[in-house]
């Protein structure tokens, strides 16, 4: 078992788990709420077999992490998630994320990782406390971060996403985003990953192919991927980020100028 530390609460280090398999190409996968690193699975088996580094992990007071009663927005977890890539000494990486783990990717390219660079289980592994905290993270407007985002980006959304809509988030990415692909997973749910693994591990795979050539020993990433949930969510190679805007409860156009919620690689 894997932990770097990433802070500290009352004198006790606040530590992330995490898992790294195999050799090649770095791809980072950054999970939903309220799960953990394991819901990666049936994207896991296929990135290995293809020759691909996988690394999850499990957000702070969720699975095998620490569990604080504290710094539960997205600047704290995209910091997390530097620590963890600096720690591993990652080069050429590729950023997955799916759903509320497609914000940690945008904020991460669109802040935290530009000052750095040189040129079914469920809430029964999460903290009680956490799954409350992190609802206030899903108000966060990632439109500022968004035109930073400077490298490809696929999205991966589901049609019929009723936790994300697709026409109110993942619809509205290509105008947003540069350099963005949009997938969309006909009649797919929001965890499009689990119940069309076939159709995204083909879109993830096509993607990674087409960008391995540009795997070198760098420390930005390469590229990123969205999974909206219904959205893909997420597919990724570095430096892309879904944008995420307002998710919370009641799920209405409204409520989402830019929805996160899909699956993004960056």
């Amino acid at each position: 078992m894997s932990y770097v530390t990433v802070g500290e609460e009352n004198g006790s280090g606040i530590e992330i788990y995490y898992e790294d398999h195999g050799s090649g190409q770095p791809v980072v996968l950054i999970h939903g709420y309220p799960l953990n690193g394991h819901c990666w699975e049936r994207q896991e088996r296929v990135l290995l077999a293809a020759g691909y580094r996988v690394i999850t992990y499990d957000r702070r007071g969720f699975g095998q992490s620490s569990k604080p009663a504290t710094s539960y927005d997205y600047d704290t977890f995209a910091g997390d998630l530097k620590t963890l890539l600096d720690h591993l000494d990652l080069t050429g990486a590729v950023l997955g994320g799916f759903s509320m783990g497609t914000g940690e990717v945008t904020r991460y390219l669109g802040t935290t990782a530009r000052a750095g660079w040189t040129k079914d289980e469920v809430a029964v592994t999460a903290s009680p406390f956490a799954t409350y905290a992190c609802v206030d993270s899903w108000l966060t407007d990632f439109r500022d971060d968004l035109p930073k985002i400077d490298v490809p980006v696929p999205a991966i959304h589901g049609s019929a996403d009723r936790i994300l809509p697709f026409e109110a988030t993942a619809g509205r990415l290509p105008a947003l985003v540069a350099d963005l692909r949009l997938v969309s997973v006909e009649g797919g749910p929001h965890n499009i990953c689990w119940t069309h693994h076939e159709e995204v591990n083909q879109s993830l795979l096509e993607f990674l192919a087409a960008r391995r050539t540009r795997h070198r020993a760098c420390r930005k990433p390469t590229s990123s991927w969205l999974t909206w949930a219904a959205c893909v969510q997420m597919i990724a190679c570095p430096p892309s980020g879904i944008t995420a805007r307002r998710a919370s409860a009641s799920i209405t156009a409204r409520r989402f100028p830019v929805a996160p919620g899909g699956m993004t690689l960056s």
